[in-house]
């Protein structure tokens, strides 16, 4: 896993093999791939956080029960991704459509 330091560089870096920040970005498929493992390891332990004592969300402070609050940030980092994703989905599919409509 990458340190915060090395994924703040990783965020700014323009050129490969710099030599100026900590990362080792030679392999840049190596350093994707421990870009990802990072995400995905910080990903897990919010998804572990998103409920207080199975409760609340230490966010927006919403009851589980009701859900999260329309624009709690938490539940946007962990959700709001894959909704946009699929959203995307969609719209590539329809524009797919309109293109064999007109073809």
């Amino acid at each position: 896993m990458l340190t915060k330091r090395q994924l703040e560089d990783a965020a700014r870096c323009t050129i490969i093999d710099c030599a100026e920040c900590s990362v080792y970005c030679i392999n840049t498929i190596e350093t994707t791939r421990r870009c990802g493992w990072t995400a995905l390891a910080y990903r897990d332990m919010l998804e572990r956080l998103e409920w207080v004592d199975n409760d609340y969300c230490p966010i927006c402070r919403q009851y589980k029960a009701n859900g999260h609050a329309a624009d709690c940030e938490l539940a946007a980092l962990l959700w709001g991704s894959d909704e946009y994703a699929d959203e995307e989905d969609e719209e590539s599919e329809e524009d797919e459509e309109s293109e064999d409509e007109e073809g």
